[in-house]
């Protein structure tokens, strides 16, 4: 991916967006506009928690017979394993829905959209710690001969196209592995900037509609040559929830929901089935039908979750602990492999049995959290202040750490 970056161009509003604060909303505005959503940071935990189970879980039914579960519930517990990994396209819809909200305000507020800044602030949030893992990842397979991260993923990895390389070759065994997504994300963000400095708010959502119809043609047209292993990782198939994100963030110029609380918790709930029913019944990736369909009611099942969460004042979302989890789900997200790779040490020979696999479980979840924390105060921290101190127009965390992120 090019690292250069375009330089400020100021243009003319065609209409201005001037998003409306409900009240009832948990936004929290100040004079300068302001924009956060607490309730978002927790969501962002969850999407966390949900890819961790996926790659902690066993997703085989085989392990829950061997430790005396019914059939039935083993086939349940496998697939909620399987169900977890829709968390990515939650964070893919999360990420889509705050970019195009903050760069809609910036361009209300201020009349332009400097596009290089927004670069700035990527580079500023995503990459130092996106390279460290790299770095980190190399250094681990000097001493776990299991981690394997060859010279080309390293190139592909650095040039954010790590995504690509999975898809056509496989996903590495290495830590490294869920970076992908974040190559993916990378890839995108380069060119929607770009596009909504010139779109009217209608043009935007005809664009989004439009990725939703390129991904479902890609798909077809992947799934017709025999590529099913590319799929999951393709830049071209997984626009859906990116392509929702952006139409709830057009659609609801900054307001939330006028939803009450059982109606929003039925919302979530709805978009959990649907991931469980996805995974139960779809055969994704290898049958036509069921791929055609699942990826998009995943996504839909996503949107869900988001419009159920948006506005919500359960501490479930808005806690304390929860919220600042979700500050640091960047971190939680590309270090939990590591943490699980150093519990995995610490258990290895006693995860066969249920008390040493859920040792191995929370161990792992507490080191990730650990490694998570640190990284953010001691490593990532200064670069949040570069880029709020200098790069940033509409500011959104109170500690001045954007939510703008993976």
């Amino acid at each position: 991916m090019p690292t250069q970056v375009a330089g400020e161009v100021t243009t003319q509003l065609e209409m201005e967006v001037r998003p409306l604060a409900d009240e009832h909303s948990t936004t929290r505005h100040s004079a300068a506009g302001r924009f956060y959503r607490p309730e978002l940071d927790g969501l962002r935990f969850f999407a966390f928690l949900a890819v961790f189970i996926c790659h902690t879980i066993p997703d085989k039914a085989p392990f829950y017979l061997a430790h005396g579960f019914s059939a039935s519930l083993a086939h349940v517990l496998s697939s909620v394993s399987t169900a977890c990994r829709s968390g990515v396209d939650l964070f893919f819809l999360l990420s889509a829905y705050l970019i195009t909200e903050l760069l809609l305000r910036e361009k209300a507020q201020t009349g332009r959209l400097r596009v290089g800044w927004f670069y700035l602030r990527r580079v500023l949030r995503i990459w130092p710690l996106y390279f460290l893992v790299i770095g980190i990842a190399l250094g681990v397979t000097l001493v776990d001969k299991q981690q394997h991260l060859p010279g080309t993923y390293v190139a592909a990895y650095l040039l954010l196209a790590g995504n690509w390389i999975s898809a056509v070759w496989g996903p590495p065994a290495s830590i490294v592995m869920p970076l992908w997504s974040v190559s993916l994300e990378e890839q995108f963000y380069l060119l929607w900037p770009l596009v909504v400095r010139k779109a009217a708010a209608r043009s935007i959502s005809l664009i989004a509609v439009a990725m939703i119809a390129f991904s479902t043609v890609s798909r077809l047209i992947f799934l017709h040559r025999g590529w099913t292993d590319g799929l999951s990782q393709n830049s071209f198939t997984r626009l859906e929830p990116i392509a929702l994100g952006i139409l709830i963030a057009v659609a609801l110029r900054g307001r939330t929901p006028r939803v009450r609380r059982m109606p929003r918790a039925a919302l979530i709930a709805v978009g959990l089935v649907t991931w469980m029913l996805v995974r139960l019944f779809c055969d994704l990736n290898f049958s036509v039908t069921g791929t055609m369909i699942g990826y998009p009611l995943i996504a839909v099942g996503s949107a869900a979750i988001l419009i159920g969460a948006l506005g919500s004042t359960t501490r479930a979302l808005s806690g304390q602990i929860v919220v600042h989890l979700g500050k640091v789900s960047y971190g939680l997200y590309v270090y939990h492999l590591l943490g699980l790779r150093i519990s995995y040490w610490i258990f290895r020979g006693h995860t066969a049995h249920l008390s040493g696999f859920a040792g191995f479980c929370i161990v792992g979840f507490v080191l990730t959290v650990l490694l998570s924390l640190a990284s953010y105060e001691w490593f990532e921290k200064p670069f949040l202040t570069i880029k709020e101190k200098y790069f940033t127009t509409v500011r959104s965390r109170p500690d001045g750490a954007s939510a703008e992120t993976a």
